[in-house]
């Protein structure tokens, strides 16, 4: 696999405010990120808490392709790129309909996996034991603690130090901030990974345009 570039944000779900005299309003977070995208100009966006009006919007000013585009967890992938990719993951039950769970696609040989999992339910057992295979890069919001999440893979998902990694992020810190309280950051909860033999080298990158309340997490990955 040559370098790809994967760019991952919760854009967080536009009904949540109405007014559009708020700095935080949808419409203009969405045009900020579709500017960010514009900028970046990665070659897969995963995005998490997406409703269709923002998925629709964001697809149609580049050139990407979407798969999964009726979830709210899509993936894009530039069209140049597309015909080499194949639709790979299920969609975790309902919880993708209201932006958690997971879903995926096949990038060459490689699986990108889109995730937005809650830890306080039993059944990321389930997810775990259906979503995840070897020569696998996912990326998305966790929900939780780098450490926890490490914790996680052992626990839940049966892994060892040695057939998974985290990577680690520039600069290192979290990625979630509150809109309704600014100033406070949450747990570093955003996270690029892979699953698998010989794990590919990855440039990790937490941005720092407010486009969300969450930063985004760009990540370069070369074999």
């Amino acid at each position: 696999m040559e370098e790809i570039k994967i760019q991952s944000l919760n854009v967080r779900v536009w009904t949540k405010e109405i007014s559009i005299f708020k700095p935080h309003f949808w419409l203009w977070r969405t045009f900020k990120q579709a500017l960010l995208f514009h900028r970046e100009s990665p070659d897969v966006i995963c995005l998490q808490e997406v409703e269709k009006p923002i998925g629709k919007f964001l697809l149609g000013l580049w050139n990407y392709k979407t798969f999964w585009g009726n979830t709210r967890l899509p993936i894009f992938v530039k069209k140049k790129y597309a015909k080499h990719c194949n639709i790979w993951a299920h969609l975790g039950g309902t919880r993708a309909e209201n932006g958690h769970g997971f879903t995926g696609v096949k990038f060459g040989d490689t699986i990108i996996k889109n995730c937005h999992f809650s830890w306080t339910t039993e059944d990321i057992k389930y997810e775990y034991s259906k979503g995840w295979r070897k020569n696998m890069i996912f990326c998305g919001d966790m929900n939780v603690s780098k450490d926890r999440f490490i914790y996680n893979l052992k626990e839940y998902a049966g892994l060892s130090e040695d057939t998974f990694v985290v990577y680690p992020k520039t600069p290192e810190g979290p990625t979630y901030i509150s809109y309704a309280e600014p100033f406070k950051y949450q747990e570093d909860i955003d996270q690029f990974g892979y699953i698998g033999d010989n794990p590919p080298d990855a440039e990790v990158t937490v941005l720092p345009d407010k486009v969300s309340d969450h930063f985004s997490i760009l990540a370069k990955i070369s074999a």
